[in-house]
């Protein structure tokens, strides 16, 4: 198995520099203009985004991981209910085995589908758009007006 070509390497190579270096080729090109944030700044920014884009992309390589898990507790699930299926009243137990396993494994699905949800929406979802600008919490309150 080859590897990428040495050209589509450089080409991968040239574009990730012109990218982290876009301020200052921007300047170089159309000359100085407003006054924005600085190259480093800008730069700093940039290889930020790029962590960016790799983390989530690496973030969705857990969906490959739970798919891989379905198939383990599913092979052995199987295997547990083939390992009961000669003796005495096999097709009884091995259809409880079959029933108990799967339900096992909707269960552990489930609990893991959960969890990844408060992952995702508190810290994904949260630390990218929400930013707390607003005004302290403070319940409502019920004045009681009897004339007794």
């Amino acid at each position: 198995a080859e590897g990428p070509p040495d050209a589509l390497m450089v080409l991968c190579g040239v574009l990730f520099l012109a990218i982290l270096f876009s301020s200052v080729l921007d300047r170089l090109i159309f000359g100085p203009g407003e006054k924005g944030e600085g190259g480093v700044v800008h730069t700093f920014s940039v290889f930020h985004a790029l962590l960016s884009f790799l983390s989530n992309t690496a973030s969705f390589v857990r969906l490959a991981a739970f798919a891989l898990n379905h198939a383990g507790l599913s092979a052995a699930v199987f295997m547990l209910s083939d390992m009961v299926r000669n003796l005495p009243g096999g097709v009884v137990f091995r259809a409880a085995v079959l029933l108990a396993g799967n339900i096992i494994i909707v269960g552990l699905e489930g609990l893991i589908v959960f969890i990844q949800t408060l992952r995702l929406e508190y810290y994904e979802f949260f630390s990218k758009f929400y930013q707390g600008g607003g005004r302290p919490f403070s319940p409502v309150t019920w004045e009681n007006h009897n004339r007794d």
